[in-house]
């Protein structure tokens, strides 16, 4: 991913989010982090985000009602949901809300660090997929008349040629 890659890190245990914006800061990813939902609505709100890592059993707001009011307010970020007291239903309903994959704790540091690889992967081709889209619409509309002399000026002067047709 291009930039600077921000991950939130949501979790009432100060350890765990000690440990994760150490390892994710160490890959250079730009980590905040926040102790409960609440907080991270207000971190989402106010700054961009490419992942959320984030508990599910947190004080004053929990993970999934959280989940649902990010995917309000931005769909296109990407978040991991953990959890030590994790069943196949809680899994299914992170999931059906908008979750990019739930993991248990305690979890291990490369399954986390591989997963946060491949959600970041996913929003790399949701931004690919958008862009292609929009060259799509632009080219589509455009008349081809004043498209390919356009095209010819382009490649002659990108490619450094003398004359192209």
């Amino acid at each position: 991913m291009e930039g600077i890659v921000k991950i939130l890190v949501v979790d009432d245990e100060r350890g765990i989010r000690d440990l994760l914006s150490l390892e994710l800061g160490s890959r250079d990813y730009k980590v905040s982090t926040a102790a409960n939902g609440e907080e991270a609505l207000e971190k989402i709100k106010n700054e961009k985000f490419q992942l959320v890592i984030s508990d599910i059993k947190m004080p004053r707001m929990g993970g999934l009602e959280m989940l649902e009011a990010i995917k309000k307010i931005d769909p296109d970020i990407e978040v991991i949901m953990s959890t030590g007291y994790g069943t196949v239903e809680t899994a299914v309903s992170a999931m059906k809300i908008g979750a990019y994959d739930f993991i248990q704790k305690p979890f291990n540091l490369d399954e986390i660090l591989a997963l946060t690889e491949k959600a970041l992967e996913k929003s790399d081709m949701k931004t690919l997929l958008g862009i292609y889209e929009a060259s799509k619409a632009i080219f589509s509309s455009v008349k081809l008349e004043a498209l390919l002399p356009l095209m010819a000026k382009l490649s002659t002067s990108i490619l450094k040629a003398d004359d192209a047709s």
